[in-house]
């Protein structure tokens, strides 16, 4: 298996065509659902369930969920009063001396289950603290504090993951045998009553979740979790800094300066057999001149560092803008077509021409450039502006017209953010992650230039597409492939689908 599939073989994700739409919207799943309200884990039920995640991270599995079963027999057997069966932080807090100490009490009966939950005392705003304080006190050492709660928030920050799972498995545990939550059948209470040794995990696991959260959204809220998180920001450093973009693929394919110079001299000699006279021929000028300037936009992403820059990604949109555009053109194949394209380019000539006049000329062109360039096929008086897209097409209907719609997937979508700076560009470049879990993986704002993957090896299977066009239109070019027959294509990544479903929620 290749690494590109092994990083996509776990991920359980809506496919997009299974998203709804609304006009130029694609609406996804949980996003449509009418009279639901966002509800984060990580923001603000963590924080709530403090104590749990401290358990199942400090205990093994095993040992936690024995602690959770406790307290729910307890709960059943009315030696503990927990209000509306709800055994969040803030909720126990309400009413100190009928359900948090009874609780504290129960916990710390088990020693090794005390000094686990130990870091809590540092938490100066933590509903209950002079409870907690009091019964923990003396128990742990307060520098290891701190790196005790990152590693627990950090065990259970995935809302699906194991261990935020059994947290969760606990509220709805407890609310169960208070008689707060009623499910659809004996089976249904057995499999919670008896988790995580009955029935199929991949449908109780999101059941459990579902049902905590669904019970969650009826709480009321608190200033527990942000008053949680401003303490951890405050008290704890950020770092280390790092960033999204990983190595790169093993498959990964490049070219030697040799073999572009080789392509140049190739399509030099190549067009010079075709010539015959000096008339104007549009389809063998658009062909090898949008080849020339691929192999020129290529032959600058290989100099040291140009590959990994910002710009290294609108180059690839170029590029793969010149492939499906001259792919297209190949298709077609007609003279009003080859003429359409090239009459646009005039008429682009001839609109930036007009509107330098009387006004300071930028420094990257010429008036007079561009005033020649307007006027090489024929006087400017005769041009008409086109203004917009040249085969009154958006790129997209091209791409599926010509079979490339693949190189417009993969190189064109993403990087049009880094040629308009929209945000995903922006936070993809700027920006680092701070790896303190009890940061929540904040954004930081990178100081140095953030590393980009590598676009090179992309540009060159892009290249490579394109000079299909030469070998297609003038067969009797010799032109070397850029990528060797062998190696293997880029597709879209397959999605591999649970059988029992996606688990997933609105967090």
């Amino acid at each position: 298996m290749s690494r590109r599939s092994k990083r996509n073989r776990h991920r359980n994700v809506t496919p997009l065509s299974k998203h709804g739409r609304d006009g130029s919207k694609l609406v996804a799943p949980f996003d449509g659902i009418p009279n639901t309200a966002p509800s984060s884990w990580l923001d603000d039920a963590l924080p709530e369930s403090l104590w749990s995640v401290l358990l199942v991270d400090g205990l093994e599995r095993d040992y936690a969920i024995d602690v959770f079963r406790r307290i729910a027999h307890a709960i059943e057997d009315k030696r503990l009063a927990v209000p509306d069966g709800v055994i969040t932080h803030s909720s126990l807090a309400r009413e100190p001396e009928s359900a948090l100490l009874p609780l504290i009490e129960l916990l710390v009966e088990d020693q090794v289950v005390a000094e686990v939950l130990f870091p809590l005392t540092v938490l100066n705003d933590l509903p209950g603290h002079e409870l907690w304080a009091q019964c923990l006190a003396g128990l742990g050492d307060l520098k290891e504090a701190w790196p005790r709660l990152g590693s627990a928030v950090l065990t259970s920050l995935d809302h699906q993951s194991q261990e935020a799972t059994d947290c969760r498995w606990m509220k709805v545990l407890t609310l169960l045998v208070s008689d707060k939550l009623r499910l659809p059948s004996k089976e249904s209470v057995l499999e919670i009553l008896e988790y995580p040794n009955r029935g199929d995990m991949r449908k109780v696991r999101p059941t459990i979740r579902a049902s905590e959260m669904a019970f969650r959204q009826t709480q009321t809220t608190t200033d527990w979790p942000v008053l949680f998180w401003r303490q951890c920001f405050a008290e704890t450093p950020c770092g280390p800094l790092f960033s999204y973009n990983g190595d790169p693929l093993p498959d990964a394919v490049g070219i030697t300066m040799d073999q572009l110079r080789t392509l140049k001299s190739q399509l030099t000699d190549a067009y010079m057999k075709t010539l015959a006279d000096t008339v104007v021929d549009a389809r063998r000028d658009a062909v090898f001149g949008m080849v020339a300037y691929s192999a020129r936009l290529l032959e600058e992403l290989i100099r040291p560092g140009m590959s990994t820059s910002v710009g290294a990604r609108m180059t690839l949109r170029t590029l793969a803008e010149i492939a499906i555009t001259l792919t297209y053109l190949v298709m077609k194949d007609e003279d009003e077509k080859w003429m359409q394209y090239r009459n646009y380019g005039m008429g682009q000539a001839k609109l930036a021409f007009m509107k330098q006049e009387g006004v300071d000329e930028p420094s990257f062109v010429t008036v007079d450039a561009l005033e020649s360039m307007a006027n090489e096929d024929r006087w400017l008086e005769f041009t008409s502006i086109e203004l917009g897209n040249w085969d009154k097409k958006n790129l997209r209907a091209i791409a599926e017209a010509s079979k490339t719609k693949d190189i417009y997937d993969l190189y064109y979508d993403w990087t049009s953010h880094h040629l308009h700076g929209h945000w995903g560009a922006v936070r993809e470049s700027c920006f680092l992650v701070c790896g303190n879990p009890l940061h929540r993986f904040h954004r930081v704002l990178a100081a140095d230039p953030v590393p980009l993957g590598d676009v090179f090896p992309d540009a060159v299977r892009v290249v490579d597409r394109t000079l299909d066009a030469v070998r297609r239109c003038y067969p009797d070019a010799v032109i070397d492939r850029l990528v060797p027959e062998a190696a293997p294509t880029r597709s879209a990544p397959a999605v591999e689908v649970d059988p029992a479903g996606p688990e997933a929620s609105s967090e």
